[in-house]
């Protein structure tokens, strides 16, 4: 152990030699890298001064060319400047003429205008002073109309007061629906509001918005110059965070993975030894339990089963002859265990991870010097394509001189060619211009004549013109009037038309609420779809009502013959046999449906039902009560009980006992006059008896027949006169319209006339303008022609000089190219060379790198060894474990079976022991079972830790992999972030505008953020108005659907109260059919009283006829209960009925009050024609109020005088309706009245020639007079642009002749070549410094590898010690297992891997630097080679730097 421990301490200590010498490369390698830094900041200043000097240089001999140039320019430009400044003088005299006349000529037009004005005005002034007066008129009833308008608001608002008032005395009616109303009527108002706060900050969003983009797009035009640099630089800092994230996680990874080994390691060793112990425990303790169950169950059978005994020791020999297989078995796994650790571990002791290690250090040496060579053929390769770069460029100057040379040739010979061909066209448009000038003289006078003729013509049209549109416009208007009284009279035909279509359903609307939902409402109906209101021949149809009318009278007749009360209509009952017979003319409906009423007759015949419901059906009914063997007692019964006493009779005479029923006293009749089965009529009639069960009232038929005829006198119109009104005022309109046509015709005759004579003006004028155009534009060609040729001869003999010149320059840069295309030859061969060099080297890279991947393997072979030798020595450990169990298990079992013989021995005197062994046996199980489950948990425990130790194992070694890569990824990161904030930082420099633009940005986004806040607040507080909405909403539709919901409960009990009457009538009959039974029975009796059987039959029979008349009473007296339960129903329903009708008024008041408010607040102009419908719906609202009020008001003091006041307000409004009205009426007759004085005054206006043609021949001189001033403000311009132009050409001329942008220029050139020079000695100072620093650095390497090395040969010795005292093992079966490698291997290894790319570069300079000393004759600077080599030693940890040459000017 003490040899042990020094070498512990020996690599201790070189641990810490090793750290030091680390601290001290790092030092060195940032003071080499600073250096370098330095050295490519001087290379970069020396290169910015060298292009400014080349540029300068450039400067100075563009600067004087740009001057020879200048004075050449300046003095063509002057010249033609002087030219133009004369030629815009003569224009400026020319448009001055021109607005001389034009000025005389508006004079002479206003002066005839005023003329024309003053000779009507008399008569105009009249026209206007009506005008005036209409329009006062106007003005004040429309102030008498506002002032009606409030007095009828209010006067609503008095009626409003009222229906309030009246509303809260009957609240007891409608308080439920009133409540749900007004949590409606305030959700609805916070809805609003809401909605409004919503908008509000939905419009300051959108504003927000608009700032945001506004600012997003300033701060996009100053982000224009940062958006590059600030993208590279995001980009890194991203890749940087995600390199530290990853890094900080990859050592957090590797740093719980070895923790999670250590610990498995830990945990996995306590389960084995757990195991073990357990094994033990449980071992023992079966064997004290089999021993003790053995013992008892002897003890228990020893005296009486000595055979099974003998039975007990045989299954002992067996088991123990199993167990020998067993253990023979265990250990022949034991030993293939053990050859395979040995296996294992002769390949671990042959594999050596430090050889293996060495040999992929070797790979690793040769792929540095491939990569060594490469970098040098790489350098000289640049060098090559440098200097063929730089003969490419100058061969390229060369070229690009000659062409500019060639160019200046051909523009030269182009401009004098020019020049020349100038002065020929110049010296021939002179000749030219002077015919055009006398042609232009002699087309001016022809063209005023032109003009004088055609004005006189015009006006002639013109007159004519005027009178034909006179009369256009009065046809016009009588055609107008024509089409309004057609439109009139159709409407009026139209309405009557409507009102003739009118049906029962009309007639009971508003009438009778039952009777309108059962022809309209499928929920009280469902065979309304059979109703057609549009079909002339349906039930609903006028004429059939009034028929079916007729039909009732004859049914009264009838009855009144058989001395019967006549019967009374009720709406209900009409509604109900109008849809039956709707329903019964349907194809295939013969027959009841079972939804008429208490009673119904149905016909499918001619006009006539009652032939055969009363005439024929009587006489059979006479002829039934004259049979009384079949149909006895039958003149007392009702046709219910027909119906069950005689079915078949019931069939035939049904209708008529129905017609002649007693207790049968409404009716209601419906007819279709379209029979869909036999094409005849189908007729329905409804009988009932109790009207009151509906809650209407019933009418006489003559007296409801009356109510009928006078609806429809109310509600229909004579059609004669209406369509004969129709058909005269579309004559009127035809007559009309061909006298439009006529006048129409001739009006646009004169109007295109008057367009041809005004073209024809329009065209001579034009000529006129044209001719004279041409002459002033002819007049300054041929002034301009003189100054030309003049000008134009100088510029031949200026580009014929300049000519020359480009020759000789072309001819100079001809043999300058022919120089450079040489040396772009030579170095072309160079480079070819260089890159062959290069490729070549680089191959020898992708070898080394295959064999270095190849040694990397074999490192990870040698390295898996000890997982493998793990794996055995785990498989070995389970084989001896299992082998050592079997052989434990063999020993037991011969031990059983000397046990079983012995027991085999002792068995007869066992009883004794019986007792002490089953004690014994409780003991045994008990402590059996215990181990069993220690047994169990530790085996699972041990299993767990297994598992866990491999996965723990397989993390660690992913985790150093990750931890390695992210260490990697880290410091490329970071090179690439300060690179990318370098960039950025000299992109943005102190840019205003960016800033403007981000503190823009920032303000539009708070007021943004603040928009969408109030927007989301606004949404939020809408959504909850929205909710309170539907909520009040939901229980107004609740407190609606109650009433519904009533009515149906009432149309159920009318059901059943129907269904209880058939019940009834149906036990009557029973009881009838039984009453004669019984008597039927006695008489039996009292004939066979004499007979004893005859006796007993009877009274047998008696007694069943008793039974039966029993059970017909019972079924009576249910039937009775029945009907009494289903009249109380009814009586409930119908009180439900009319409190639900109550709340149902209420409800359409509260939705009606709710519908005009909406309507109000959507319309707020209150224009006459919503004013009448704002009326009507108040009328209507009076009369629902009053409806209402006679329900509910009784003797209530309150109601009435609430009615009291709402019929006073009522009044009130009336009235001021009226007030409304006749304000309107007033207020139209003057908005009329001001029309017509207008139209009077514009028809003066257009009737009146001569003021009109004076006003247009001044408008037209007004017009001309602009044009003139116009063309004269554009000459003037146009003179002054030309007189600044001669100036600017004058200074410019001037300014040639001064050489001082040419002396600035030199001074510029002489700077500049002197802080080349400084930047020269600054560089050379830096490639000092640095060689110094690559020196520190290479020491500082030697003594870290001195340090790695002694630190390699103590942990080596550490390593051997160890070997040499191995551990002892736990049992001596076992063999020592060696010890494991050390996770820290893994890590060294990725250690010695960076250590390897840092030695790599050092190697590198090493050499770069003996061959800036080798290399100095090649012309590169050394600084390339320090650059170079710097970069490949960044580039070894992730870095890229593109590498630069240098050159000198």
């Amino acid at each position: 152990m003490r040899v042990v421990a020094a070498a512990q301490e020996r690599v201790d200590k070189a641990e810490q030699a090793r750290r030091d010498a680390q601290a001290a490369l790092d030092k060195a390698q940032h003071d080499a890298d600073a250096k370098a830094g330095d050295v490519s900041a001087a290379q970069s200043a020396l290169d910015k001064v060298s292009r400014e000097a080349e540029a300068a240089r450039e400067a100075l001999a563009q600067a004087k060319a740009d001057a020879d140039t200048s004075r050449s320019d300046a003095q063509a430009k002057y010249d033609k400047a002087k030219a133009d400044a004369d030629e815009a003088a003569g224009s400026v005299a020319d448009a001055k003429t021109t607005l001389d006349k034009a000025d005389a000529d508006v004079t002479a037009a206003k002066d005839a205008y005023d003329r024309a004005m003053n000779s009507s005005s008399a008569e105009r002034a009249e026209l206007a002073e009506r005008v005036d007066r209409a329009e006062a008129a106007q003005r004040d009833a429309q102030a008498k109309y506002a002032a009606a308008l409030a007095a009828q608001s209010e006067a609503q608002s008095q009626v409003d007061v009222a229906r309030k008032t009246l509303a809260d005395a009957t609240n007891a009616a409608g308080s439920t629906v009133a409540a749900a109303q007004a949590k409606y009527d305030a959700a609805l108002a916070a809805q609003s509001k809401a909605q409004s706060v919503l908008d509000a900050a939905a419009a300051g969003k959108t504003q927000a918005d608009g700032d945001v983009d506004a600012a997003k797009a300033a701060q996009s035009q100053a982000d224009k110059i940062l958006s590059d640099a600030q993208a590279k630089y995001d980009a890194a800092l991203a890749a940087q965070s995600k390199a530290s994230d990853m890094l900080t996680a990859a050592q957090a990874a590797k740093t719980q993975a070895d923790k999670d080994v250590d610990a498995a390691r830990s945990s996995k060793t306590a389960a084995d030894k757990a195991l073990a112990d357990a094994s033990d425990a449980y071992d023992k303790a079966k064997i004290q339990a089999d021993k003790a169950r053995g013992d008892r169950d002897d003890a228990a059978k020893a005296d009486t089963d000595v055979d099974s005994a003998q039975s007990q020791a045989d299954k002992a020999q067996q088991s123990a002859d199993a167990a020998a297989k067993a253990a023979d078995k265990a250990q022949q796994s034991a030993k293939d265990a053990q050859a395979a650790f040995d296996k294992a571990e002769a390949a671990a002791k042959n594999a050596d991870p430090q050889q293996a290690a060495k040999a992929a250090q070797a790979a690793q040496d040769a792929l540095d010097t491939a990569r060594q060579n490469a970098a040098k053929a790489d350098l000289a390769h640049t060098n090559a394509q440098t200097a063929y770069d730089q003969a490419q460029r100058t061969a390229a100057k060369a070229s690009v001189d000659v062409d500019t040379a060639r160019k200046d040739v051909d523009t030269a010979q182009n401009a004098y060619d020019k020049a020349q061909a100038v002065l020929t066209a110049a010296e021939n448009a002179q000749t030219s211009d002077k015919a055009a000038l006398d042609k232009a003289k002699s087309a001016v006078s022809d063209a005023q004549s032109n003009v004088k003729d055609t004005q006189a013509a015009l006006s002639q049209a013109q007159d004519a013109a005027s009178k034909a549109g006179t009369a256009e416009s009065d046809a016009k208007a009588s055609l107008n009037a024509a089409d309004q009284a057609v439109a009139d009279a159709k409407a009026a035909l139209d309405r009557a038309q409507s009102q003739q279509s009118k049906t029962a359903i009309d007639f009971f609307e508003g009438r009778a609420p039952l009777a309108y939902r059962v022809l309209t409402d499928e929920s009280v109906n469902q065979y309304v779809k059979y109703i057609n209101a549009s079909d002339e021949d349906d039930a609903v149809a006028l004429q059939n009502v009034r028929r079916s009318l007729e039909m009732i009278k004859q049914c009264n007749e009838l009855r009144a013959s058989e001395g019967l009360e006549p019967l009374k209509v009720t709406d209900y009952l009409m509604a109900l046999a109008i849809s039956q017979a709707d329903f019964a003319a349907q194809p295939d409906h013969v027959y009841h449906n079972g939804a008429g009423a208490g009673a119904e007759n149905l016909a499918w015949c001619g006009p006539k039902p009652y032939e055969g419901w009363y005439d024929d059906e009587k006489a059979l009914y006479e002829e039934a009560l004259k049979d009384t063997d079949n149909y006895p007692n039958l003149a007392g019964m009702t046709a219910y009980q027909v119906f069950c006493a005689y079915p078949e009779l019931f069939h035939q005479i049904g209708h008529y006992l129905n017609i002649v029923d007693p207790r049968l006293k409404y009716t209601g009749f419906g007819t279709n006059s379209n029979d869909q089965n036999y094409s005849l009529y189908a007729h329905a009639q409804e009988f009932d008896e109790y009207p009151e069960t509906t809650g209407e009232q019933a009418y006489g038929v003559d007296d409801y027949i009356r109510q009928l005829d006078e609806w429809i006198a109310a509600n229909t119109t004579d059609m004669t006169s209406l369509q004969k009104a129709l058909d005269q005022a579309v004559a009127a309109r035809d007559k009309a319209q061909a006298a439009y046509d006529a006048a129409k015709t001739r009006a646009d005759k004169s109007r295109s006339a008057v367009s041809d004579a005004h073209a024809a003006y329009d065209r001579a004028q034009a000529t006129l303008t044209t001719a004279q155009a041409t002459l002033s534009a002819a007049q300054a060609s041929y002034d301009a022609d003189v100054a030309k040729v003049a000008m134009a001869q100088k510029d031949v003999s200026d580009a014929k000089a300049r000519l020359d010149a480009a020759r000789n320059t072309l001819a100079a840069a001809q043999a300058a190219k022919t120089a450079a295309d040489a040396a772009e030859a030579q170095a072309r061969a160079a480079l070819d060379s260089a890159a062959k060099d290069a490729a070549d080297a680089r191959t020898a890279v992708t070898t080394a790198e295959a064999a270095k991947t190849a040694a990397d393997a074999k490192l990870d072979e040698a390295n898996n060894a000890q997982v493998t030798l793990a794996a055995a020595q785990a498989k070995l450990d389970k084989a001896t474990a299992v082998e050592a169990s079997a052989n434990r298990s063999l020993a037991e079992a011969l031990a059983a079976v000397e046990e079983a013989k012995r027991r085999l021995a002792q068995v007869r005197d066992a009883k004794a022991r019986l007792d002490e062994a089953n004690r014994v046996l409780d003991a045994a199980t008990a402590t059996l079972n215990q181990a069993a489950k220690n047994k169990d948990a530790a085996e699972m425990q041990a299993a767990t830790a297994g598992t866990l130790l491999d996965k723990a194992l397989i993390a660690q070694r992913d985790a150093q992999a990750a931890y390695d890569k992210a260490q990697s990824d880290k410091t490329t990161a970071d090179a690439n972030v300060t690179a990318a904030k370098n960039a950025l930082d000299k992109a943005s420099g102190d840019n205003t505008a960016v800033r403007d633009a981000q503190a823009a940005l920032d303000k539009a986004l708070a007021a943004q953020q603040d928009a969408q806040t109030k927007y989301d607040k606004a949404q939020s507080d809408k959504t909850m108005a929205d909710a309170n909405a539907t909520t009040a909403n939901a229980t107004l539709d609740k407190a609606s659907n109650d009433a519904k919901d009533a009515d149906v409960r009432l149309d159920k009990a009318l059901i059943a109260q129907r269904d209880a009457r058939m019940a009834f009538d149906k036990a009557q009959g029973a009881k009838i059919a039984a009453d004669k039974t019984v008597a039927d029975a006695k008489a039996a009796l009292d004939k066979a009283s004499g007979d004893n059987t005859a006796v007993r039959d009877a009274q047998a029979a008696l007694d069943k006829a008793q039974a039966a008349l029993k059970t017909a009473l019972d079924a009576c007296d249910r039937a009775q209960s029945d009907k009494i339960a289903a009249d109380a129903d009814v009586t409930a329903a119908k009180s439900t009925l009319k409190k639900a009708q109550s709340a149902n008024a209420a409800v359409s008041d509260a939705q009606a009050a709710y519908d005009k408010a909406q309507t109000v607040q959507q319309d707020a102009q209150a224009t006459f024609d919503k004013a009448q419908a704002a009326k009507a719906a108040a009328d209507a609202d009076v009369t629902a109020a009053k409806a209402a009020l006679d329900k509910v008001s009784g003797d209530n003091t309150a109601v009435r005088d609430a009615q009291a006041a709402l019929d006073k307000a009522l009044d009130a409004k009336t009235t001021a309706d009226a007030d409304v009205t006749a304000a309107k009426a007033a207020l139209d007759k003057a908005d009329s009245d001001v029309s017509a004085a207008q139209t009077a005054l514009d028809t003066y206006d257009r009737m009146d020639t001569t003021v009109r043609n004076a006003k247009a021949a001044y408008d037209k001189a007004l017009a001309a007079q602009q044009d003139a001033q116009a063309a004269y403000d554009k000459a003037q311009s146009d003179k002054a642009a030309a007189d600044k132009a001669l100036s600017d050409a004058k200074d410019v001329l001037d300014r040639a002749g001064d050489d001082s942008a040419v002396d600035a220029a030199q001074s510029a050139y002489d700077n500049a070549f002197a802080a080349q020079k400084r930047a020269k000695d600054a560089l050379d100072a830096a490639d000092r410094a640095n060689d110094q620093a690559v020196a520190d650095l290479i020491a500082a390497r030697e003594n870290l590898d001195r340090a790695d090395s002694e630190l390699a040969a103590a942990k080596k010795a550490f390593e051997q010690a160890k070997v040499n005292q191995p551990s002892q093992p736990d049992q001596p079966s076992k063999p020592s297992q060696p010890n494991q490698p050390s996770q820290t291997v893994a890590v060294k290894k990725s250690h010695d891997d960076n250590k390897t790319r840092i030695e790599n570069g050092i190697a590198l300079q090493k050499v770069t630097n003996k061959a800036d000393r080798v290399m100095a004759s090649t012309g590169a600077d050394t600084a390339a080679i320090a650059i170079v080599s710097m970069t490949l030693v960044m580039g070894a940890a992730g870095v890229e730097i593109v590498r630069r040459g240098r050159h000198h000017a």
